[in-house]
């Protein structure tokens, strides 16, 4: 906790000040209720809110992560290993089918919760998942399986990105292609950490690609 909260905190309280000010100085345009949204940001609950403001709007991702690092260490404390990966698994299978339904039904509730923590925090969880399955699969043998060493396996970080086009149809993407999405992220990332000295593991990890 102490080091996510020295990683994340100064920057975003510093960024939320700049702002704050910036606001106050009619830099920037500073509407009704703009008060309420700097407290809510500041305890990282952006996400809960329907409508957020430019200057500080885009804080809603930020917020579920912070969700997501206060909830995670509990539930595995309170609940156990087991039972938090199958909480994790749920989540990470159901939500987006669950915002492609409420966006069938025609939902007033689908705009607020795509933003909402249980809805919006599948990729998070599918990596729990993967963090608990990852080592049984390398210590089982399966990860040198022909699936994650073939070279059609390299294409899967491709689809990935360019099923992204398809996000503006929101029940073909949160029905289908998120939770498939979700699954070719955890693809690569098992693949090119099992497998560092593959051509495309070293690409990735190219000084180029960091920067």
């Amino acid at each position: 906790y102490v080091r996510r909260a020295l990683r994340i905190l100064p920057a975003s309280y510093v960024f939320l000040a700049c702002m704050t000010l910036a606001g106050v100085a009619g830099l920037i345009t500073w509407g009704p209720g703009q008060v309420r949204e700097v407290l809510v940001a500041a305890v990282y609950g952006t996400n809960m809110l329907a409508h957020g403001t430019w200057p500080f709007g885009h804080l809603w991702s930020l917020a579920i992560e912070e969700q997501f690092y206060l909830l995670w260490p509990f539930m595995l404390v309170w609940l156990g290993t087991a039972a938090s990966m199958r909480a994790a698994l749920d989540v990470a299978v159901l939500s987006a089918p669950l915002l492609a339904a409420l966006q069938a039904a025609g939902s007033s509730w689908f705009g607020t919760a795509v933003r909402l923590f249980p809805f919006a925090a599948d990729a998070i969880a599918a990596g729990c998942v993967l963090a608990a399955v990852l080592p049984w699969l390398r210590r089982t043998g399966w990860i040198g399986h022909r699936v994650f060493t073939s070279g059609a396996g390299h294409l899967i970080p491709l689809l990935v990105i360019a099923a992204d086009v398809l996000r503006h149809h929101p029940r073909l993407y949160y029905g289908l292609i998120d939770p498939l999405q979700n699954a070719g992220i955890c693809y690569a990332l098992a693949r090119y950490t099992s497998f560092p000295d593959d051509a495309v593991a070293r690409a990735l990890n190219g000084a180029p690609m960091r920067a």
